[in-house]
Parts: C-alpha cells; sequence; structure tokens
C-alpha cells in the first residue's frame, strides 16, 4: 500500500504543486465560518450572517466550474492571475465595509464580486497530478500503472482535503476569538496569498491548455462571394 504513495512522492515536481495547493484550499473550510464570525460581531444578527453565507455559497457553487473550464481553456496559471486577485480584493474590500459599518447591501455585493471569482484549487491539483502522471501527455490514457498511480493521488489528494476541512475551522475560530473577529477572514486571504503564487510558479507540471476552436457557422456574404468566384475561375 505505502509503495503506490513512495513512488508517488517521487514523481518530479509532485510534491511541488500538491503542498502550495494544500495552503490555496485552506479557505474553502475557513470562508464561511469566518464571514459568520465577523458579521455576527459587526451586527449582532445570525439571520444576516446567515444570509451572506448562503449567498456566498450559491454564487461560489456556480463559478468553481466556470473557472475550471476557464483554466483548462488558457491555462491554470493564466486563469489564477486573472482571478485570484479580484477574490482576494473582494474580500478585503468585504472586510473593510463590515467593520466601518457600511450599508448592508455593500456586504452583499461585495461578498458576491469576491464569490464570483472563487477557483476549486483542489480541481486544479488533481488535474495536474493526472498530467504528470500520463504516460502521452496529450490525453488522459494511461496503462494499468499508471492508473494506479493517478488513483493513489486522488486518494491522497482526497486525504488533504480531510486535513483542510479538519484544521481550516479550528484555525478560524481560534483566531476570531483570540486575536478579532475579523481574523479569520485575514488568515484565510493570506493562506491564498502565500499558496497561489507558489503553485503557480510550478510552470514544468502544469498542463497544457486546450483553446477552444471557434467556427463561424454563418460564414460573411463577402467570403461565399469569393469562394465562388474561385470557383469560377477555376
Amino acid at each position: 500500500m505505502f509503495s503506490g504513495y513512495s513512488t508517488l512522492f517521487r514523481t518530479p515536481g509532485g510534491l511541488g504543486f500538491s503542498v502550495p495547493g494544500l495552503i490555496a484550499r485552506m479557505p474553502i473550510s475557513m470562508d464561511s465560518l469566518a464571514l459568520i464570525f465577523i458579521v455576527v460581531a459587526a451586527s449582532d444578527s445570525y439571520a444576516l450572517a446567515g444570509a451572506l453565507s448562503a449567498t456566498a455559497s450559491v454564487v461560489m457553487a456556480f463559478a468553481t466550474p466556470h473557472w475550471s473550464r476557464v483554466a483548462d481553456r488558457i491555462g491554470q496559471s493564466a486563469m489564477l492571475v486573472r482571478v485570484v486577485p479580484i477574490k482576494v480584493a473582494g474580500l478585503c474590500v468585504f472586510t473593510l465595509l463590515v467593520l466601518n459599518q457600511a450599508p448592508t447591501w455593500s456586504w452583499f455585493a461585495s461578498i458576491i464580486i469576491a464569490e464570483s471569482m472563487s477557483v476549486n484549487t483542489g480541481g486544479l491539483v488533481r488535474r495536474r497530478w493526472l498530467h504528470v502522471l500520463s504516460p502521452d501527455k496529450t490525453s488522459t490514457a494511461e496503462d494499468e500503472q499508471d492508473r494506479h498511480l493517478v488513483n493513489t493521488a486522488y486518494s491522497y489528494e482526497a486525504i488533504m482535503d480531510e486535513i483542510v476541512f479538519i484544521l481550516g475551522p479550528i484555525i478560524v475560530t481560534a483566531c476570531a476569538t483570540t486575536i478579532a473577529p475579523a481574523a479569520g477572514i485575514i488568515v484565510g486571504i493570506i493562506f491564498v496569498a502565500i499558496g497561489v503564487p507558489l503553485f503557480i510558479r510550478q510552470k514544468a507540471t502544469e498542463p497544457p491548455s486546450t483553446p477552444k476552436r471557434i467556427v463561424d457557422p454563418h460564414p460573411t456574404k463577402l467570403s461565399q462571394e469569393q469562394r465562388l468566384g474561385l470557383a469560377c475561375c477555376g
């Protein structure tokens, strides 16, 4: 059983993207709880905190599949450098608005903007494992040994997900109760600010992008006339 993991850890660049990916996805288990801590402290309303948390969760559920498709199309690094700074800025703005007792509608607007930039970092990590463990770097075809290693990699990442969802709430609660209610969100931002740049730096293991082919189903009249003219001349 452990031989598969030892082989996995010897994969060139494997831990180089897996560990930053673990750091970058820590906020997945932290943001909702951190949001409740800061909103309840500022408004003394669990109903408002719950509404904001539910809104953030719904927006994130729609955003993550979209950005995964964008990552496949333009590349993981290109997507992350465009999306993650907006997410961080949105969370910072949300925190400032809550702490300064801004209108409630602005809290919803800022958290919607922030969570609309949510990225499934765990999915990006799994895509990289598939890429580095596949014998054919242009496809997902593997022989039996490589399929076993891919399954081992996915099992390892599942363990990392469990660690994230165990440690995240503990970290948020400790920071929000011992430092300040806003500390939970700030710590989540720090995790992203550390993990994502380290993940982006792993260029050697990044899967190639697969740009969408754009075909015009309705060619312009001019292009049709040009083709007809060439056919007649021929």
